[in-house]
């Protein structure tokens, strides 16, 4: 079953302008940041964002049999391969941050992060659609992860710049070096071991599965990166995303108790809406003109949908029904976060960040699509290994 949500978000993903279709445009297949409704615009195309597509576009085929969601994750997997580096020693495999609206000029910043969840997409098609020159483009994209970003304690930097030559990146963003939201680099890793039967992805993949255990704390939240404290959800729900799709592939419960962990820590955060909160633990002092957010915290339908996803999949594990009531709970937030009708239709179909934020970001309406679809369809035999291996 599609439920009317995930539909809405699905035809907006595909045919508003947040996808590239112009078949003669170097930006064919790419996929934007988002949408601004305030200034009827979009920021910019996103490299990350275009890789959510394609899981999400071999999911919504999966899922309906449609072969136009196939045709649209090949194009998202077309605009991704022709701005993978091929000559360049220290960026060859990698893969531009994005591409400037409207003027379409390459962003040279290269995110292992971005770099990851592409592989992921990638490796998402060749499965539903094997292809070596698609297993080529993922062996790429995974032997930069592994030799240029990854550290022999299983972290990784954040990112290279070509621009100023810079590798290291510190600072307080949890988007910074060796942060918590790294940890899901594990699934396309293991993804792409499987594939390619080249373990040394897997053993990428244990080590930063076991640098990420290190940031946990007694409570079970993770913290966004080894020099800051505080928890930040999305990264938060990434990591636990990570460990749970490592337990999959090894069934070692060191991942999982992880994550369970993690898992009872959101519990313990989620609000009596139903949402779950941008960040917390953050000392207001530090806060700046975002104190007032200690007194009304902003409520992010990103982190709220990864948290559905991660408390469905600890429900199927072990048939704890406060993990189901929970994702129940967040999935009827969700819902209110659609926009259903407006005078604008580049905006229906989409999620709200939060409610008035300007931007409607389009990782967020993807992660909020899967989520219903995947409370609508709870009772689907072998729901645990469909959920764990559309997880994108």
């Amino acid at each position: 079953t599609l439920p009317q949500s995930t539909e809405r978000a699905l035809k907006w993903l595909s045919q508003s302008g947040v996808r590239h279709q112009e078949a003669d445009s170097v930006a064919f297949g790419g996929v934007n940041q988002g949408y601004n409704w305030q200034e009827h615009s979009y920021p910019f195309i996103y490299t990350e964002i275009t890789g959510y597509a394609v899981s999400m576009f071999v999911c919504a085929h999966q899922w309906t049999g449609d072969a136009r969601y196939m045709a649209w994750a090949k194009e998202a997997m077309g605009y991704l391969s022709r701005y993978q580096e091929q000559a360049d020693e220290a960026t060859v495999g990698s893969i531009i941050h994005g591409l400037t609206l409207p003027g379409l000029q390459p962003m040279p910043q290269y995110y292992s992060f971005d770099l990851a969840m592409c592989l992921q997409g990638v490796m998402d098609l060749h499965r539903a659609a094997p292809s070596d020159e698609v297993q080529q483009v993922g062996r790429k994209i995974g032997d930069w992860l592994v030799n240029r970003m990854q550290q022999t304690d299983g972290s990784f930097l954040a990112m290279y710049d070509r621009q100023s030559g810079a590798w290291q990146h510190p600072g307080e963003n949890f988007f910074d070096d060796f942060g918590c939201l790294h940890g899901k680099h594990s699934i396309g890793l293991l993804k792409l071991a499987e594939a390619s039967g080249d373990s040394r992805y897997r053993d990428a993949a244990l080590k930063v599965s076991d640098w990420v255990l290190r940031l946990q704390n007694p409570d079970g939240s993770i913290r966004s990166s080894i020099t800051q404290p505080q928890i930040v959800s999305h990264p938060h729900c990434y990591a636990t995303e990570g460990l749970l799709y490592t337990h999959y592939v090894t069934r070692d419960e060191r991942y999982l108790q992880a994550a369970l962990r993690a898992g009872e820590w959101l519990l313990q955060a989620q609000n009596s809406d139903g949402s779950i909160n941008i960040e917390y633990g953050k000392p207001w002092w530090r806060m700046g003109r975002r104190v007032v957010e200690k007194i009304v915290p902003k409520r992010v339908t990103d982190a709220t949908s990864q948290a559905a996803r991660i408390w469905l999949l600890l429900y199927y594990l072990k048939q704890d029904k406060r993990f189901l009531q929970a994702a129940q709970r967040a999935g009827t937030h969700l819902e209110k976060m659609q926009c259903t009708s407006s005078d604008d239709p580049n905006m229906v179909g989409a999620f709200f960040f939060w409610p008035g934020h300007p931007i409607m970001f389009t990782w967020a309406t993807m992660f909020a699509a899967h989520a219903l679809y995947a409370l609508a369809n709870v009772d689907r035999a072998d729901g645990y290994t469909h959920l764990i291996t559309e997880l994108f």
